[in-house]
């Protein structure tokens, strides 16, 4: 690559640093202080949009590029034909500021385009109340040579209100506890059910199962409680 395109960016890239100098100038706007030395309030900004346009230049490149030497031989005399390699071109597209064209060696095809588009803050969870998970869960209770723990997870928003009809997911976090632990469990432990809908006041309950061994020893176990992308985690060990 020439002096002419390397200082050439992808697109990704591109928009990438426009989003990643826009969040930091969003927090600094954020975190200013609310009052100022003599006690007055202080303007506070935020970035609803940030409109963008941005004249570049895109080029096609076909680089060529040298493969490995792959040597032929022949039944009769190895001599008898010489190395060859294979010589292909990769193509790719670049986007790079405009400014002089230089000669290159390189075949490019170039088209001077405007990239516009615009950035929209969002509010988190498009806008409605966050969701929020309380797990609470009773002291194991041995039943049979197992240990059984009754857990309930209640799922509201942050205005209070139950959620109904929502699904539940309950796994064990056995990296976590192998780690926390220097050894595997002997037995994994299990649930009643892995997934469980919330019921009319936006309850879920379950019912973990532990190996006495395990709990016995004084290891910890970990587990993870999610509804969608809002997770919960706890651990459960004897004292």
């Amino acid at each position: 690559m020439d002096n002419q395109s390397s200082g050439a960016l992808t697109l990704k890239e591109i928009l990438l640093g426009i989003t990643d100098s826009l969040n930091e100038a969003q927090h600094k706007l954020r975190n200013m202080e609310p009052y100022d030395e003599y006690g007055r309030p202080n303007t506070m900004y935020q970035i609803p949009y940030l409109d963008f346009n941005l004249q570049v230049t895109s080029e096609f490149e076909s680089t060529p590029q040298e493969t490995s030497t792959t040597a032929v031989s022949s039944p009769v005399n190895d001599d008898a034909l010489p190395s060859k390699s294979a010589v292909y071109y990769k193509p790719k597209m670049m986007f790079r500021p405009i400014k002089p064209q230089q000669k290159t060696s390189q075949t490019s095809s170039e088209v001077v385009s405007t990239i516009s588009g615009r950035f929209v803050a969002t509010m988190p969870n498009e806008g409605v109340p966050q969701i929020l998970l309380r797990c609470n869960y009773q002291e194991p209770v041995l039943q049979n040579n197992i240990y059984s723990v009754p857990i309930e997870v209640v799922m509201e928003n942050a205005a209070g209100e139950k959620l109904s009809g929502m699904r539940v997911e309950f796994n064990f976090n056995e990296d976590k506890t192998t780690l926390v632990n220097d050894t595997a469990l002997i037995t994994t432990p299990s649930f009643d059910a892995q997934e469980v809908l919330t019921n009319g006041l936006g309850i879920a309950t379950n019912t973990i199962t532990i190996d006495p061994t395990d709990y016995n020893s004084g290891k910890v176990l970990f587990f993870d409680i999610n509804a969608g992308t809002i997770f919960k985690k706890i651990s459960i060990s004897k004292l």
